[in-house]
């Protein structure tokens, strides 16, 4: 309490002081958050537009008939 009266402030003004920091450091977080977000929604919005796998060779089938093209994959 000797801190307080040294800056002869009333408790309600430091109370208030310490909840607009509060408030504003919060907020920073938040927005950082929301930074991650969007960096992770881009990232998954990329990975949903790729194959979850490719074939690259089939045995037993007609290859021009199932429309495959082994050859560009393998070079």
């Amino acid at each position: 309490m000797a801190i307080l009266a040294s800056f002869e402030r009333s408790s309600g003004e430091i109370v208030f002081t310490l909840f607009a920091i509060l408030f504003f450091f919060i907020g920073v977080i938040i927005f950082g958050i929301g930074i991650v977000g969007e960096y992770v929604g881009r990232v998954y919005q990329e990975v949903r537009k790729r194959p979850r796998y490719v074939v690259r060779k089939t045995y037993g089938f007609d290859e021009q008939a199932i429309g495959c093209n082994t050859k560009s994959l393998n070079s």
